[in-house]
């Protein structure tokens, strides 16, 4: 902020909202299951919705970034017309904290 002497007034802060958590499983760091893909689409769909997110001690609320789509998206491991309930998947889901 300008000053009425013209000089400049700084505030910082550290940014708590607004950063972005990509969460992604590959080949080399997991996978997802059938129920986890299908149970992480509907939360996916809800948009604004808060969940709480732990990682190790750390909690944050977070919503899916539907600004960035697609905020969740998986790829078949094994390719089946229909999945099967045993069937595991490759995917990214995008969150941002609040």
């Amino acid at each position: 902020r300008y000053t009425r002497g013209g000089g400049v007034r700084v505030y910082q802060q550290k940014l708590l909202a607004g950063r972005p958590i990509i969460l992604e499983a590959d080949a080399s760091t997991g996978w997802f299951t059938n129920a986890m893909r299908t149970s992480l689409l509907a939360m996916g769909n809800e948009i604004g919705q808060e969940y709480t997110f732990v990682y190790f001690s750390e909690t944050y609320q977070v919503i899916f970034d539907h600004a960035n789509p697609p905020a969740v998206a998986f790829e078949k491991i094994i390719y089946r017309q229909v999945p099967d309930s045993a069937d595991y998947f490759m995917g990214r889901i995008s969150l941002i904290t609040v």
